[in-house]
């Protein structure tokens, strides 16, 4: 139908001549994807998620406000304010998992740090040797070990900083030489390997006597990860006493589960620093559970069957005051009465939710409550005695990307909360 109105038809003119380059557009006219998301930027929301596996803390005894964390695959963290902020600082490194980190009793500049997640996950990353640190974690040298592939413990003589022993697990997917206990009496400019058990069998934990250093007890852990399993003990695993600093080594066998045969698997240990004959072992084994020695592990005493989830704990710690109270770190977080022989149901519920699964505990010599804690969600500091009178801050490490080695290229920042466990 013809228009009858002039204005009409100009209307309809200047529509036509306004829509036409559109409709004639080429390719190159396109918006492109990125020029539609050029205008859209992230922000930091907080830990929305989980942060990801926590290998070790390290605090300074005699200033607990500065503490070291280890990622399982974000590097190492330092905080100087106990907890309330947070800064990498192994960034530049080779690799970015974490199996230990050690501070010299004798000179906290001295900082240690053993790569490689010592977990037997699939996803645990290897590690390329030992890192040492002389101005607090400002600069790093490597040291070596670097066919040890996960650390599980470093150990510092607590008046010469140059004698340090490190416990390897050595290779999870297969058999390899470099796994036991190494020993440097030269700050790591050497290494002696002092304990060697076979191709198979590593090392996941060791303890230094604190009274008499040259008293060492190490945890010989046989494991193999396939593509099909898991083999997380053997006949090899056991507890092994020096007492001539690494030089000879015997097997401790007196009232552990492992005396009368059978696979042992994974070992956790720690010695109460009041009164050194008293030590505590978390044994995995058909008949294993929570050990006690008081005469320097020559004789043991089991004290109750709990030993939640071994494979993937086996932390034991002593309050530094009272022998009979001890933490045994799982799936939550549990401390017992008794020396290890009842472990009240209302500490499970408590840290459950708290944490939800507590994989490391860091004290201090003179404090009884802890000082750091660890989960899969990441790392709490705590600034009270007492489960129930805990006021927990949390941070959350979160890892942005990472190869399929396992190597995290870029690790974003943290934020922290603080919450009070309640009643």
């Amino acid at each position: 139908m013809p228009c009858k109105h002039p204005f009409a038809r100009i209307l309809l003119i200047v529509w036509v001549l306004a829509a036409a380059p559109r409709a004639f557009a080429g390719p190159a006219d396109t918006p492109t994807t990125t020029d539609k998301w050029k205008g859209l930027e992230f922000r930091e929301i907080g830990p929305a998620v989980m942060g990801g596996r926590i290998d070790d803390f390290a605090v300074v005894e005699s200033n607990p406000s500065v503490v070291f964390v280890g990622a399982a695959s974000g590097g190492v963290w330092k905080s100087t304010n106990n907890g309330t902020t947070w800064q990498p600082v192994f960034d530049k490194e080779g690799v970015s998992t974490i199996g230990d980190i050690a501070i010299a009793p004798s000179d906290p500049s001295i900082v240690w740090v053993g790569t490689g997640e010592p977990n037997n996950r699939q996803s645990s990353s290897w590690g390329d040797g030992v890192y040492k640190s002389m101005d607090g974690g400002k600069t790093w040298q490597k040291m070596g070990l670097g066919g040890t592939h996960h650390i599980g413990r470093i150990v510092i003589h607590p008046k010469n900083p140059d004698v340090v022993f490190v416990a390897a697990l050595g290779h999870l997917w297969g058999p390899n030489p470099e796994r036991g206990v190494y020993k440097t009496t030269d700050g790591g400019k050497t290494w002696t390997q002092v304990l060697k058990i076979s191709d198979d069998t590593g090392v996941s934990d060791i303890a230094m006597d604190p009274q008499s250093p040259d008293t060492l007890y190490a945890a010989a852990y046989q494991r193999r990860r396939s593509v099909y399993g898991f083999n997380g003990g053997g006949t090899e695993g056991a507890i092994h006493k020096s007492v001539d600093g690494g030089t000879t080594w015997k097997k401790l066998t007196k009232g552990l589960p492992y005396e009368n045969g059978g696979d042992t698997g994974r070992i956790g240990l720690n010695i109460y620093r009041k009164d050194s004959n008293i030590v505590y072992a978390l044994v995995q084994h058909e008949k294993g559970g929570i050990f006690r020695s008081e005469d320097k592990g020559e004789t043991w005493k089991k004290m109750s069957d709990t030993n939640p989830r071994p494979s993937y704990y086996s932390q034991v710690r002593i309050d530094p005051n009272n022998d009979l109270r001890v933490w045994v770190l799982a799936l939550p977080c549990i401390t017992p009465k008794m020396g290890g022989k009842r472990f009240p149901r209302s500490v499970y519920r408590k840290f459950t939710e708290i944490f939800m699964r507590c994989g490391l505990i860091r004290r201090i010599p003179t404090i009884s409550w802890p000082v750091a804690t660890a989960a899969s969600t990441g790392a709490t500091t705590a600034g009270g005695p007492g489960i129930s009178s805990i006021r927990w801050r949390s941070a959350s490490f979160m890892k942005l990307d990472s190869t399929m080695s396992g190597r995290t290229t870029s690790v974003a920042g943290c934020r922290t909360t603080a919450a009070g466990a309640g009643p």
